[in-house]
Order: C-alpha cells, then sequence, then structure tokens
C-alpha cells in the first residue's frame, strides 16, 4: 500500500524547512507505543520511505512516497492500515507546527511488485538523473533537481541557485532503506538508519561507475556553482578522462580524481532465493539446495563475462527465505 505525506508550504520557504518538517513528522508518527500498537492491529510489516524534491510556481515541493507493507489481503483491512498511518502524521505535522491538508495526501492500495518499484523510483535520484535534459516538467510546470541542472547549465542563474540550496539540504538523505521491521522478517541486515531515509545509489547491476571525486572538492564545486559543467560533460558522453579534465581545470587545487575499481555484480539474498524457488520447479525433484548452486553459478558466468567481480548474499539466510516461504 502507498501512502503519500505532504505539508502545505508557499514560495519563499526554504527546502531544508519542509525537509526537516514533513521527514520529522513522518518519524514521529512511525514511533513509540502508539504507532507499535497501531502496527499490531492493522497488520503492518513496516515502511519503506522514498522522498521526492521539485521546485514549481509556489516554491520547494518535499514530499514522501511510502510503501506500508501490510499482511492481509483485504482491500478495506488495506485503506484502513493506510488511513491510521495518515491520521498519525497529520497530527505530528500539526504538533511541529506545520500544516497538511487532508486532500494533499494520498492512500492506494497496491498488490503488485512492479508497482511498488515504480511508485518508490518517484523519489530517486538516479531515475531524475536518467530523464534529465529531455525538455519534460513535472506537474503545473515543476522542475526536479536536475531540471535546476539542466536549466543553470543553459544559463538560467535563478536555477543555479535553487540548485545549490537543492546540494546545501540534501546530502546525508537516502531513499529506499528497508527498515529492521521489514529486514528482521526477510532474515537480512538492515542498514543503520537513525534519520529519515533519503536518497540512495541506484542498483549497481544498472549503474555504470566512472570515477570517484574526493568529498572536499566535491563540496567546493558545489559551492562555486561549478556542478552543472561537470554534469555537462556527463551528459555529452565524455569519458573519464574529460570528466576528470574538466573537474581539474574547475578546481586546479585538487588532484586528480582516482579511477574506481569495477563495480562487483551483486544479487540480494531474496533476489538469489527466487530465482532457486523458480528453477526448483523446473527441475525433475531436484533440491532446493542444487537450486541454489544453479542460481550461484549462473551469477558467477555473468559476473565473469563482464569482468565484474562476483558479490554473495549470505547463502543460510537465501536458504532460510526459501525455506520459511518468503521466496
Amino acid at each position: 500500500m502507498f501512502v503519500t505525506l505532504t505539508a502545505a508550504h508557499r514560495r519563499g520557504d526554504r527546502l531544508a524547512d519542509l525537509k526537516a518538517l514533513v521527514s520529522g513528522a513522518s518519524r514521529s508518527a512511525r514511533q513509540g507505543r502508539a504507532w507499535m500498537a497501531t502496527a499490531r492491529e492493522h497488520g503492518i510489516q513496516g515502511v519503506i520511505v522514498g522522498p521526492e524534491v521539485t521546485h514549481g510556481r509556489h516554491g520547494w515541493h518535499f514530499h514522501q512516497h511510502l510503501a506500508v507493507i501490510v499482511s492481509t489481503s483485504r482491500l478495506a483491512d488495506a485503506e484502513a492500515a493506510g488511513q491510521a498511518v495518515l491520521g498519525r502524521y497529520m497530527a505530528a505535522i500539526s504538533e511541529a507546527g506545520g500544516r497538511a491538508l487532508k486532500q494533499g495526501q494520498d492512500v492506494t492500495v497496491v498488490w503488485r511488485k512492479e508497482d511498488l518499484q515504480g511508485y518508490l523510483a518517484k523519489g530517486s535520484a538516479a531515475w531524475e538523473i536518467a530523464a534529465a535534459g529531455t525538455g519534460k516538467e513535472g506537474r503545473g510546470g515543476s522542475r526536479s533537481p536536475w531540471d535546476l541542472v539542466a536549466d543553470a547549465d543553459a544559463g538560467d542563474r535563478q536555477a543555479a541557485e535553487l540548485f545549490r540550496e537543492y546540494a546545501a539540504a540534501m546530502p546525508g538523505t537516502r531513499s529506499c532503506v528497508v527498515t529492521k521491521s521489514i529486514a528482521d522478517k526477510l532474515g537480512i541486515e538492515p542498514e543503520e538508519d537513525e534519520e529519515a531515509p533519503g536518497e540512495e545509489p541506484p542498483a549497481q547491476e544498472e549503474a555504470e561507475e566512472l570515477g570517484g571525486v574526493p568529498r572536499a572538492q566535491w563540496h567546493r564545486l558545489l559551492r562555486h556553482g561549478h556542478v552543472p559543467a561537470v554534469f555537462s560533460v556527463i551528459a555529452s558522453g565524455g569519458d573519464w578522462r574529460a570528466i576528470s579534465a574538466e573537474i581539474r581545470r574547475l578546481d586546479p587545487g585538487e588532484a586528480e580524481p582516482q579511477r574506481s575499481g569495477p563495480v562487483p555484480w551483486a544479487i540480494s539474498a531474496l533476489c538469489l532465493a527466487q530465482e532457486a524457488r523458480a528453477l526448483r520447479g523446473s527441475m525433475a525433484g531436484g533440491s532446493l539446495d542444487a537450486a541454489i548452486g544453479i542460481a550461484v553459478e549462473r551469477h558467477r558466468q555473468d559476473a565473469k563475462r563482464v569482468g565484474r567481480p562476483l558479490l554473495l548474499p549470505h547463502l543460510p539466510t537465501v536458504a532460510r527465505l526459501l525455506a520459511e516461504g518468503f521466496a
């Protein structure tokens, strides 16, 4: 089930303030004994959060997309769980001194994993980067951070200032972080996430890492407004030599960034378990252990073919996911 959380805002509001308001209220709504009681009552197994940021004629718009995992097959029960989450968020916003309109929030029940992936991807910087430069603006003429980069590169000074504000407000946030509640049920290790979830890197299978820039140098590039120029080289298809040359030109005081090694071919425990389950169904009397072995060997061959190191999950965890019916 999906829940969208927003807050009333107006032109001139600082992005950092809106982020703190929405993220803080969302986090508060999902903490404490009252939340635990709500989760038990409605069968809520955990929550995955994806933030989204746009800028439009009413200024910054920061909101969160929540995937609320509910153990029910009844539509009415799932909707009730979503409304319970929403009610707690609305109360938390009010307590924090903010304002949220009921019609500005949303609760949608879904059953397909494809819908879950698409919904949470709304807030992912990776998808926004992939769409940058397409010339399309969001609803009502709103722009994503990467639309701002493209406009800044074209000479829009206001867009450059807005992106600098975004860059100052968003570091440290991640997206789609698996909560401890969900991780415990899947038998995987959760990421430490004391703050509200925000952005995380795209899946390694889908990304090509060209190289790395030291944190201090990246902050200097941001501070001096040079990031759009770097992104322009990337968007034009420049290789790492061209990108690092542009970085050295813009920030000559720093040594050349070091090229990263190959990105590992990584597979999660849940994905490997699902593959093994599918293989077992096509095998004549084969064991689950044998199916896991075949799935591992396939990934080993795929990783070897593209010249990347293989990063496997904890195989006993894979076996436990299969045995307990999670895959």
